[in-house]
């Protein structure tokens, strides 16, 4: 049994070792970390699993013991551990193979084809389990106690430096005891100037323009982030792109940034929360936002019975969760979630089964919930309306055809009106705050009016607000609405304390679109120093925005729809010595 359980210890490592390598020479969350912290995540990283690897080894020890004569039979089955590992392995080295070599791999199969990778595991753990049984190499057993004792120490020594191991650190301010539901709903892309509520001259929007007289509107909204990722996390948060880390994919929230979180401080108040969006760049598990959603995206995300794991920090249980879904995907092969956007055709699970998906949250919740929706319909280049008014007989053979474009916030009005119709039904409206917004403006800019209104129960606080506001200040307003303070880590301000100061600076941050790189699956970045994902930061004060470009450092001064004849432009060089002192206090190498 020692000699299976060195046998287990070195196929675990080595397991880890070639996922490692895998996310190290290519664009990925490591990319952004020191050389010493990528040295020691596999060591640190293995630990849990050999752990665990062990511990299924003593179910057959204990049954040799207890049983005698079924002892070869144990060994036997105690064979199955290394030899499982080594199989997924071998399968995981196939499949990196023909994608890399001929660009296609286990995710791209399709019908009966995904039951191969399962059959194809079965036989290498077949093979494995034969071939280890006539290892005889010398010297692995020591080899073995190494790795064990040096993959302990790292996690030992990692865990003690860990940083918030116990989750969330409470706001202060007292409770009010009031808890409505909380239903926070996007469309990827849209603009305020593309819908009829803010003045569009087609229709776009009708029942969103009812919907708003009983609600509060906000007519000139601006985002934080050009891409969804940086921009659902700061919706999230509370915080600037810059401060969470948080530019494009494959970026992720690190250190503290990966606690400091609405939805987590919401948890801790006793609600349930869940996630409907797209995987990769606005699924909050996917960012590495811990403890967030109980349910993301299919899926339990819920802190539970591996919650220990936390102790190792933020980004090896990032990497362990990583190297788990890259084998359940192979093993399991399901539809690709990116031909959602990356596709010709309407997904099977797209915002109606989002949809879907959500009724069934809220019907199942017995609680308060905190839902996050995030629809795609309106997303580019190419859109796929499911219903043909503005496009009909047209063929879309050209980048953001308006005309698509404008069924698919048709599209967004409907799946609006049907959400709201659902929550009547079920007489929860006047017991849940909506709110509407998007991620960033068409084509990921940053300075075009976005939507953002609040429908609170029994229409409270209705009305217009014309100065500007930003994503930023969502997650404080909640808190607000709830009787809450808002923690000193959140910025953004509460809109529901008056209108806020009509000249003030709303900071948004770009990706650097000459670093992304495209897989045959998903768009990702390659980030490189100093800047690494980052392009441009940009700052808006009344209708002037001042952007600076810092590969250039060259400052662009432009005009803005928004609302504040009353606010003297902004010195562009204040502005640039405003976000290089941002930039240096963030962590960035600034000169």
């Amino acid at each position: 049994m020692r000699r299976l359980a060195a046998l287990t210890v070195l196929a675990v490592f080595f397991h880890v070792v070639m996922e490692w390598l895998f996310f190290v020479t290519k664009p990925s969350f490591l990319t952004r970390l020191g050389m010493g912290e990528k040295a020691l995540l596999p060591w640190v990283a293995s630990f849990p699993l050999l752990a665990a690897a062990l511990a299924l080894l003593l179910v057959p020890a204990i049954l040799a013991r207890i049983a005698p004569r079924a002892e070869k039979a144990c060994l036997l089955l105690a064979r199955g551990v290394p030899a499982l590992v080594l199989a997924a392995t071998l399968l995981l080295l196939i499949d990196n193979f023909t994608h890399t070599l001929f660009g296609w791999g286990i995710t791209s199969l399709t019908g009966l084809g995904r039951a191969v990778p399962l059959l194809v595991y079965v036989l290498l753990a077949s093979f494995a389990w034969r071939w280890l049984k006539s290892w005889k190499s010398r010297g692995f057993q020591a080899a073995a106690l190494i790795v064990f004792l040096a993959s302990g120490g790292a996690a030992l020594a990692h865990t003690s430096g860990a940083r918030m191991p116990d989750g969330l650190p409470e706001s202060p301010g007292g409770e009010t005891g009031y808890r409505p539901n909380i239903l926070l709903l996007g469309s990827d892309g849209l603009n305020a100037d593309r819908t009829s509520l803010f003045g569009y001259e087609r229709d776009t929007t009708p029942f969103l323009a009812r919907f708003a007289r009983e609600a509060l509107v906000f007519e000139n909204a601006f985002p934080n982030g050009a891409s969804t990722a940086s921009s659902t996390v700061s919706l999230l948060s509370g915080r600037l792109p810059t401060e969470t880390g948080v530019i494009y994919p494959p970026d992720i929230a690190r250190g503290e940034a990966a606690w400091l979180h609405l939805p987590g401080l919401l948890r801790q108040r006793g609600y349930r929360t869940a996630q409907f969006s797209i995987r990769w760049y606005a699924d909050a598990s996917d960012l590495n936002l811990r403890g967030a959603f109980d349910w993301a995206n299919s899926r339990s995300t819920a802190p539970g019975k591996l919650a220990f794991l936390d102790r190792l920090g933020e980004t090896s249980p990032y990497f362990l969760a990583l190297m788990g879904e890259r084998l359940a995907s192979r093993l399991f092969p399901r539809e690709d979630p990116f031909h959602e956007i990356h596709g010709n055709k309407i997904p099977a699970h797209g915002d109606e089964e989002r949809l879907r998906e959500l009724f069934r949250f809220i019907d199942a919740s017995g609680r308060p919930f905190f839902a996050h929706v995030h629809l795609m319909g309106t997303h580019g280049w190419k859109f796929k309306p499911r219903r043909r008014l503005y496009s009909a007989g047209k063929a879309q053979r050209k980048a953001w055809m308006p005309d698509f474009y404008d069924d698919a916030v048709v599209d967004f009005d409907r799946s609006l009106e049907e959400l709201v119709g659902f929550l009547r039904r079920r007489g929860l409206l006047d017991r849940t705050i909506v709110v509407l917004y998007s991620d960033h403006g068409l084509r990921f800019t940053t300075a075009d009016r976005l939507p953002l209104l609040f429908r609170f129960p029994g229409g409270a606080h209705a009305g217009r607000v014309p100065e500007n506001v930003q994503n930023l200040d969502v997650a404080p307003t909640l808190l607000d609405a709830l009787g809450v303070a808002a923690p000193p880590w959140m910025g953004g301000a509460s809109l529901l304390r008056g209108a806020p100061d009509p000249c003030r600076w709303i900071v948004s941050a770009k990706y650097n679109e000459k670093l992304l790189v495209f897989d045959g699956t998903l768009w990702s970045s390659a980030p490189k120093p100093p800047w690494y994902t980052l392009s441009s930061l940009s700052v808006i004060s009344g209708r002037t925005a001042v952007k600076l470009d810092l590969s250039t450092q060259e400052l662009k001064t432009s005009r803005v729809k928004a609302w504040g004849d009353a606010c003297a432009a902004p010195e562009p060089e204040k502005v640039r010595a405003f976000l290089m002192e941002h930039l240096r206090a963030n962590g960035y190498q600034v000169r």
